[in-house]
């Protein structure tokens, strides 16, 4: 029997889909986590985790776009970018379940599914297995947050805008412009002048 057919709601659906994709796990796990889903809708610019908020859910994104941000000073710096099909949290937050130096915005109108804190430990705690989910999680982060520091510092502005079109179209058509400089650590108007550059 397919598990995924048993859950009420085509969001979370589209969760279990990626919990197994992760990892196999059988029916009574997938109606445990199931009974511990929420499914909210949220408009764009909703500022889903305020600065100095402790982030006590784990997030995904069944439609919609979502940025994180830190304050260097008075200029909001993009830390990164996400879209459907992706699970979103600030990880020093949720995994100390302390204040927040990292925002989460919504770019555009969202539909999201979540888990508490809690409620995961709920699962962790029940079903020892699930805790390689968690773990292939934080590394998931840790390897995006590692390859934008390789990034930011072996390639030139130009190289940098270049693989983040190629590599992510969807996200070139769909981000405001100053949110991808922020992001690749370019100034504006530099982005500008290489795009215009590149249209020749």
């Amino acid at each position: 029997m397919n598990l995924i057919s048993l859950l009420p709601t085509d969001e979370k659906k589209t969760f279990l889909s990626a919990l197994l994709a992760i990892e196999v796990l059988d029916g009574k796990i997938v109606g445990f986590i199931n009974e511990r889903l929420h499914v909210q809708r949220f408009e764009k610019g909703t500022l889903l985790l305020p600065l100095g908020n402790v982030c006590d859910k784990l997030y995904f994104v069944h439609s919609g776009l979502v940025r994180g941000y830190y304050m260097e000073g008075l200029k909001e710096v993009t830390s990164w970018l996400l879209k459907e099909n992706d699970f979103l949290y600030s990880p020093h937050s949720f995994l100390r379940q302390q204040p927040t130096s990292e925002a989460i915005e919504l770019l555009e109108g969202a539909t999201l599914v979540s888990i508490t804190y809690q409620e995961l430990q709920q699962i962790y705690d029940s079903y020892p297995t699930t805790n390689n989910i968690g773990r292939l999680l934080t590394e998931k982060y840790l390897l995006l947050y590692d390859e934008r520091v390789r990034t930011l510092r072996a390639l030139t502005a130009e190289q940098r805008l270049k693989r983040f079109t190629d590599d992510n179209p969807e996200f070139y058509a769909r981000v405001n412009q100053k949110y991808i400089a922020s992001y690749l650590g370019i100034a504006p108007e530099t982005a500008s002048r290489i795009l215009k550059k590149k249209q020749r």
